[in-house]
C-alpha cells in the first residue's frame, strides 16, 4: 500500500507542473494578442481622426433626394403595374 502511494505521487506532480506551464503559455499568448489589439485600436483611432479632420465625416451630410417622376414616367409605371396585375 505504501508503495502504491509513492508511485501515485510522482504522477500527480507532473500534471500540476504541466497545468502551470499551460497556464503560463496561455497568459503569454493573451499578452501578445492584447498588445496586437491595442495597436489595432490605436491605428483605428488615428484613421478616424484623419477622416474627421479631412472633412470626410458623416455628420452634416444630406441623403440624396429621390428623383421626381415626370407625368409620363408615372403613367408608364401605372400602366405596367396594371398589366402585370398588381393594380386591380
Amino acid at each position: 500500500m505504501v508503495e502504491e502511494e509513492i508511485k501515485q505521487q510522482p504522477t500527480e506532480e507532473p500534471k500540476a507542473a504541466n497545468m502551470v506551464i499551460d497556464a503560463h503559455n496561455a497568459a503569454e499568448k493573451l499578452k501578445v494578442e492584447n498588445e496586437r489589439m491595442e495597436a489595432n485600436i490605436l491605428k483605428l483611432q488615428e484613421l478616424q481622426a484623419i477622416k474627421t479632420l479631412g472633412g470626410e465625416s458623416d455628420s452634416g451630410r444630406q441623403p440624396p433626394k429621390p428623383k421626381e417622376e415626370t407625368p409620363a414616367e408615372y403613367t408608364k409605371r401605372i400602366q405596367e403595374d396594371f398589366r402585370s396585375g398588381s393594380i386591380k
